[in-house]
């Protein structure tokens, strides 16, 4: 059984975007088109999958810094 297709402008409502966005998305091959429409739960699934890498990179802790010795051996 296939699921729910829905047209790019009603993805696009569903998950408060653009239209613009998610016809970028599609046109990168982010969000497959099957007959001209999008099956939502794979979509939402790709575009999550994106959001991760980022976020990972936003969350990486920062280096420990240790300050350059300045005292000099007797």
């Amino acid at each position: 059984m296939t699921g729910e297709r829905v047209s790019q402008a009603e993805f696009a409502r569903r998950n408060g975007w653009s239209k613009q966005y998610v016809a970028k998305l599609v046109k990168q091959g982010r969000i497959k088109l099957e007959g001209g429409k999008i099956d939502p739960v794979a979509a939402k699934k790709a575009v999550d999958q994106l959001a991760e890498p980022s976020t990972a990179l936003r969350e990486k802790p920062a280096q420990s810094r240790t300050p350059a010795s300045t005292t000099t051996a007797p």
